[in-house]
């Protein structure tokens, strides 16, 4: 017996010091041998080259790349999963907040926050459940002499493990990401093999860690990556993280900056394991106001003072998007993290405390988990240099207990349709009788109804009246002579006659655009006949144009047009000359091709 004491002692004692001895080269890249035998060789430009270091033999393997399964021509109705009731998060993973602005910054403490002991202790008494931990991995690459072999510094590595453990020791589960890889962004086939050697080095350093360390592939793809180029990139990302974490929850994101515009094209395995995210900041203006790092015409700083009031105007159209998701959620079976809400430390403080808590409460109304951005710097809730919360913000977020009688009890709208073969779901179409597309600065609200119709809201607080609202003809096409419909039939309903100019336009997508109808106060309330279109009023109150297709074909002859769009032109006020003296309401009902 005590010779196996001591020849344990022994093997203790060797590795320690050994451990001791590998931690003192804090410049050492983290090695990884199975990570090195499988990487495949990469392109060596990009935009800021990693550090380099020799190495001998740089092993190579083919990386399977994932392709896009081919789509039906005809979408099939999704066997909806009733989520809506169940618990789609575990109890402690519901409410987080990101620790922003500091290891995702080019160096830890550059962006003014570097991480204290004190951080994780103040944000799990105040209630919070998890952090989300932004990291720029892209940052600290090193790139092997003489070949295409990428690794991570090891003192930064490290830097991030130490923070990961002490999340643990605090009872706080973790979100790692991936955040700022602008190279990704401007370049993806450049750099994608580099992004897929990160995952490797993460997941396989992190496959032990219990199940509340999640993954999440990539902040807000942008750039080059919409989300019909981000789909094969985020699944090959995906197909790596399984082969050493199969059943750790992962989570994803459509392209272009992480919002729900995307979601619709989004194609993801059939995984239970992923966690669907979504980032809001709307409304930006209101949000951003003063934010000098946002773009914009004008700036962020003509926004200054501008208030978010919690009127129902304001709420229907957040929660509109709070309802799309939900929708997507109860299709798909997937659970939803809202992974950035946050509004500038230069937007009225009361302001702020009103928007914060209603975003908080309607996440948990429809089931989501949260993570608030963020926690010190200008979005923060908490001051570093006294160490104490900013009370109401906080409270905003965390000054009441989740509410499980409430919570996830909201229900999606409208129903939403998927492709699901070969081991992958969507991408994604929403069944309404018309669908509104919103390109307009105006800030024009814009929510579904519960008969699968739309109504724009205009002059309500922040927005101007009028706005450019489009609909997507699906089916019209140019035959080489003509369209291969004759009518369009748009019918709508005009609240309280509300709204007093309408123009619609037939457009291909482009610069290109033609007038089809344009009708003032009084023409809107009555029947007419025009070159191009006739006005009806129908017993139950709505409106009906009928328009004239081929009247306009000439103008997009030969032009080899993809797409028609109706452009329509609305305004609730007709002498324009305010942006906010009169608020407005329509209903766009359906659009038939005859």
């Amino acid at each position: 017996m005590k010779k196996i004491i001591l020849f344990i002692a022994a093997v203790l004692l060797f590795s320690c010091l050994y451990s001791c001895t590998t931690n003192d080269n804090n410049d050492e890249p983290v090695t990884n041998p199975k990570t090195e035998s499988e990487v495949k060789q990469i392109t060596k430009e990009t935009t800021q080259e990693p550090a380099t270091e020799p190495i001998t033999e740089p092993a190579t393997i083919a990386i399977e790349v994932w392709q896009v399964p081919d789509i039906p021509a005809d979408f099939v109705t999704a066997n909806i999963k009733d989520i809506s009731s169940g618990i789609v998060f575990e109890k402690n993973f519901r409410r987080g907040i990101n620790l922003g602005n500091m290891l995702e910054s080019p160096n830890e403490g550059e962006w003014g926050v570097h991480y204290n002991p004190k951080f994780f202790p103040a944000i799990k008494q105040r209630g919070f459940d998890f952090i989300r931990l932004p990291v720029g991995w892209g940052n600290h690459l090193v790139v092997k002499n003489n070949s295409d072999i990428i690794n991570i510094s090891k003192s930064f590595n490290d830097r991030v493990k130490e923070i990961v453990d002490e999340a643990l020791k605090n009872d706080l589960g973790v979100v790692i990401n991936i955040h700022h890889y602008n190279d990704m962004d401007e370049n993806p086939e450049k750099n994608a093999d580099r992004l897929y050697q990160i995952w490797r080095i993460i997941s396989e350093q992190y496959q032990n860690y219990p199940a509340n360390v999640v993954f999440e592939i990539f902040n807000e793809p942008h750039d080059k990556l919409d989300t019909k180029t981000w789909n094969q990139y985020q699944n090959e990302c995906i197909k790596i993280i399984r082969k050493t974490n199969p059943t750790r929850k992962i989570v994803v994101s459509a392209g272009d900056w992480g919002g729900i515009g995307g979601m619709k094209d989004l194609i993801l395995p059939d995984d239970e394991n992923l966690i669907f995210s979504f980032h809001c900041y709307d409304p930006f203006n209101f949000t951003h106001q003063g934010a000098d790092w946002s773009s914009g015409e004008g700036g962020m700083d003509q926004h200054l003072g501008t208030q978010w009031t919690g009127s129902d105007f304001e709420k229907r159209n957040l929660e509109n998007s709070f309802r799309a998701v939900k929708a997507w959620s109860e299709t798909t079976g997937l659970p939803v993290l809202m992974g950035e809400f946050g509004a500038y430390e230069k937007a009225p403080m009361e302001s702020r405390v009103r928007w914060t808590n209603y975003m908080r409460e309607t996440a948990e109304y429809y089931g989501f988990a949260w993570s608030y951005w963020e926690f010190c710097a200008g979005f923060g809730i908490y001051d570093q240099n006294s160490g104490e919360f900013f009370e109401d913000l906080a409270n905003a977020l965390t000054g009441t207990p989740l509410n499980e009688s409430v919570y996830a009890t909201g229900t999606g709208r409208p129903a939403i349709s998927m492709i699901k073969e070969n081991g992958y779901i969507g991408p994604f179409k929403t069944e309404r009788n018309i669908n509104i597309i919103c390109d307009s600065w105006t800030g024009m609200s814009l929510y579904d109804t519960e008969n699968n119709t739309q109504i724009i809201e205009l002059g309500g607080a922040n927005t101007s009246d009028w706005a450019h609202p489009y609909i997507i003809l699906e089916g019209l096409t140019d035959t080489g002579d003509k369209f291969s419909h004759d009518i369009c039939e748009l019918t709508i309903r005009n609240i309280d006659w509300s709204i007093t100019d309408f123009c619609i336009n037939l457009d291909n997508s482009t610069s290109l655009e033609t007038q089809l109808a344009w009708m003032d106060e009084k023409t809107l309330k009555g029947e007419s006949v025009s070159n191009t279109y006739s006005v009806i009023q129908n017993g139950d109150g709505t409106t009906t144009f009928i328009l004239d297709l081929q009247k306009v074909y000439k103008t997009f002859a030969g032009k080899n047009s993809e797409v028609f769009r109706l452009k329509i032109f609305i305004e609730s006020v007709p002498d324009r000359s305010g942006n906010y003296d009169r608020e407005g309401m329509i209903e766009f009902i359906k659009v038939e091709l005859k």
